[in-house]
C-alpha cells in the first residue's frame, strides 16, 4: 500500500477509528466503507463508527488509508470528485475499484 503524504494524513493516524469511520460517512457510504475497510457487513461499520466495536488492526489501517486519499482529493479537487473515486475505475489499479485494491493492499 502507498502512503501518499497528505495534511489530513497527521488526522487519520492521531484519530479514533469511530472519527475515522465517521469522517470517512461524509464522503462514501457505508457499504463502500466496509468494501475498503475489508468487511462484508456494513452493519459493522456503523458498530465502528458508535464505538461499539472495534475493527482489526488489519481493516483499521485501511480505513486511515481510504480517508488519506478521499481527504486528499476533496482538499486538491472536490467533495464530489472525492465521493465518486472510489466508485470509479482507475486506469492505474488495471481498471478496478479503489475500495478493493486497498482492500487487497495493492
Amino acid at each position: 500500500m502507498t502512503i501518499m503524504p497528505t495534511s489530513a494524513r497527521g488526522h487519520s493516524v492521531r484519530a479514533a477509528e469511530s472519527e475515522v469511520v465517521e469522517a470517512l460517512a461524509g464522503f462514501l457510504p457505508m457499504v463502500l466503507i466496509a468494501s475498503g475497510a475489508g468487511v462484508k457487513d456494513p452493519g459493522q461499520v456503523r458498530k465502528w463508527s458508535s464505538g461499539a466495536l472495534k475493527p482489526t488492526a488489519a481493516s483499521a489501517a485501511r480505513l486511515r488509508f481510504l480517508l488519506d486519499q478521499a481527504s486528499c482529493i476533496a482538499q486538491n479537487q472536490s467533495r464530489e470528485i472525492a465521493a465518486a473515486w472510489p466508485t470509479s475505475v482507475n486506469e492505474q489499479l488495471d481498471y478496478e475499484l479503489p475500495p478493493k485494491a486497498i482492500r487487497e493492499e495493492r
